[in-house]
């Protein structure tokens, strides 16, 4: 079994504080897609023909099973190759994943508020990292 550079108190800091964040009731993929378009405005393009409210539930529900694999890299990191793949097809860069870390740590910070402390940013941080880098090494293979 493969085993992800992130500690257990990370995952656990991640699990936690997404716990909280999809138990509220805010539209917290829309607040994700709302401002990764402010921050990145090309994104807008990969979006056209699609209903940013779904697409934001898509997200939350798929967050929310990265999260739940962390602990089992076995099974997350196919899911992350696919995903890589899948972005590439979308027209996804490597250079929109920068401004989608950016959008993921705001989305998390309005959501939780105070409960977003520097040990959750860091965990979050270094979860996304780990992420992306599976998901650009998939996509750079299959290019």
């Amino acid at each position: 079994m493969q085993s992800l550079p992130i500690t257990q108190e990370q995952i656990q800091i991640v699990r936690t504080s997404f716990e909280k964040v999809a138990a509220s009731r805010l539209p917290t993929g829309k607040l994700f897609y709302d401002r990764l378009f402010e921050l990145a405005p090309q994104t807008k393009a990969l979006f056209v023909n699609t209903e940013i409210e779904a697409q934001g539930d898509k997200l939350v529900r798929m967050i929310g099973v990265a999260v739940g694999a962390l602990s089992q890299p076995d099974a997350l990191i196919p899911v992350l190759v696919g995903l890589g793949e899948r972005h590439l097809n979308y027209g996804v860069t490597d250079e929109m994943y920068n401004p989608g870390g950016e959008a993921l740590i705001w989305t998390l910070r309005y959501v939780l508020g105070a409960e977003f402390t520097k040990e959750v940013q860091e965990a979050w941080l270094s979860v996304y990292s780990l992420m992306v880098q599976v998901i650009l090494d998939a996509a750079h293979q299959a290019q």
